[in-house]
């Protein structure tokens, strides 16, 4: 069994794998222990936007699960064509492993609706080329309270969301939400007039939701980031 750690920028995720399988995934609470899964790991591989909780790696020392932090300089089953890959967020490069492993031999493009939204494509060759970052949802509403004088904090996303907003909130909404959606979709005409086989592959917090708000249909694949540490994990292997 692997066990994969998501440490992200809101939340922390953990996945249990039986070799490409994913067997259970759920979210890090504050009371939860890996002692309390009941399946004996092999080993841990940990993909980390920030600092690594020590309670996490304090427990796999304790209960002596082999386990490493993925890095750009950690082998993976991909060319890493990104010109400063020290750089390169981890869920980003995970993201188009996962991506690659379940579509093979695909021009795919992942895009991420988190914190940040990413777009990052892989061509058919197994080439990781770059791709975008722009604000996420939440990110764009905080932007809008936070620099100006008078326009409130939409926290509340649910409901209905029309294009017209006939009040500030329900401006600022479809402003945000709309306006992702259509930003979305243009990304993917874009990249198709270079790759009109493109495969577009949404994943993160926010997928599902902002599915809802497209025009077109997308492939929602929630546990993409988990589903590539793991083969990068498979990889390395002996």
């Amino acid at each position: 069994m692997h066990l994969i750690l998501d440490v992200g920028n809101t939340a922390t995720k953990y996945a249990v794998f039986e070799k490409s399988d994913l067997i259970a995934q759920g979210i890090v609470e504050t009371d939860f222990s890996i002692a309390q899964l009941p399946y004996a790991f092999k080993a841990c591989l940990i993909g980390a936007s920030g600092n690594i909780p020590p309670s996490l790696t304090h427990e796999l020392d304790q209960l002596n699960i082999p386990y490493a932090r993925f890095n750009h300089q950690m082998p993976i089953p991909i060319i890493n064509d990104y010109e400063t890959p020290q750089t390169l967020g981890p869920d980003r490069l995970a993201a188009v492993i996962g991506a690659a492993d379940e579509f093979p031999k695909s021009d795919i493009l992942v895009i991420n609706a988190g914190t940040c939204i990413t777009y990052d494509l892989i061509t058919s060759e197994g080439k990781y080329c770059g791709g975008a970052i722009s604000p996420g949802l939440r990110m764009r509403f905080r932007a809008m309270s936070e620099f100006t004088a008078h326009l409130p904090l939409i926290e509340d996303i649910q409901g209905e969301n029309p294009l017209l907003g006939r009040n500030t909130n329900a401006c600022l909404k479809s402003g945000a939400i709309h306006g992702i959606a259509a930003e979305i979709e243009g990304f993917i005409d874009r990249f198709k007039l270079n790759y009109p086989n493109l495969r577009p592959i949404l994943t993160g917090g926010d997928a599902e939701f902002l599915e809802c708000q497209m025009k077109i249909e997308i492939f929602v694949s929630k546990f993409l980031v988990l589903k590539g540490l793991n083969a990068v994990l498979i990889h390395n292997e002996v």
